[in-house]
């Protein structure tokens, strides 16, 4: 599935799908996270989770998931979102309405319960072979109204080859219809800092390539 697939099936999820039960009745708490793209890679739809201190996404080291890495392969986010939402630490996954183009910004708001205490967000970048943005087990703002800010880490799923090549990538310029081939030969084979782009293959440093301050969120208690 390419990257451009994933976002048409998003389109049936609606803008900020909501799994798991923590945002039905009152004893809830909602947060605005917003999310800047100071890269110059399209994120595709981040995914946003509150959840209690035992979950965690991903492991530094360890194999990334395999729905986390359809997100990271392809930008669609359903599979980890639905995986996640059903979990009983999490109160609630939302997927945010669309991709994120350099410069944007996007607003997410979820709901957890009293005892989700921290938030993890995930979001491919789009011309990559398996690059994502994390953030994990940031606490929440306790306060009313109170705010955090946090810079994403970019990650490189380990599940394939940094080949570089458009064959094997979903996000512009490459072509909607390569069909983002699996390259499996050569993948670290665990979630590990993402080295940057070589320039290696299709994709150029100077049009493509990121800074430490990539990606930003913003997280605000909104009750």
């Amino acid at each position: 599935m390419t990257y451009w697939m994933a976002t048409r099936l998003l389109g049936l999820l609606g803008a900020g799908v909501l799994a798991g039960c923590a945002a039905a009745g009152t004893d809830t708490t909602a947060y605005d996270v917003t999310i800047t793209n100071n890269s110059s890679q399209v994120v595709t739809p981040p995914l946003v989770i509150v959840h209690q201190s035992g979950f965690s996404v991903f492991e530094v080291g360890q194999p990334a998931s395999e729905a986390l890495t359809l997100q990271a392969e392809t930008g669609d986010p359903s599979a980890l979102a639905e995986k996640v939402g059903g979990m009983a630490d999490v109160g609630a996954a939302v997927v945010g309405p669309g991709p994120l183009p350099p410069g944007q910004s996007v607003t997410i708001r979820v709901a957890g319960g009293r005892n989700d205490d921290f938030l993890t967000a995930t979001g491919m970048f789009a011309t990559t072979n398996d690059a994502f943005f994390g953030v994990q087990k940031i606490v929440l703002p306790t306060d009313a109204w109170a705010t955090t800010a946090v810079t994403a880490t970019i990650y490189d799923a380990g599940s394939e080859a940094n080949n570089e090549l458009c064959s094997h990538i979903p996000g512009p310029p490459c072509a909607g219809d390569s069909g983002n081939a699996r390259a499996p030969d050569g993948a670290e084979g665990s979630v590990q800092l993402h080295p940057g782009l070589t320039g290696g293959g299709d994709l150029q440093i100077s049009d493509l390539g990121w800074t430490a301050d990539a990606v930003k969120l913003v997280i605000r208690r909104a009750n």
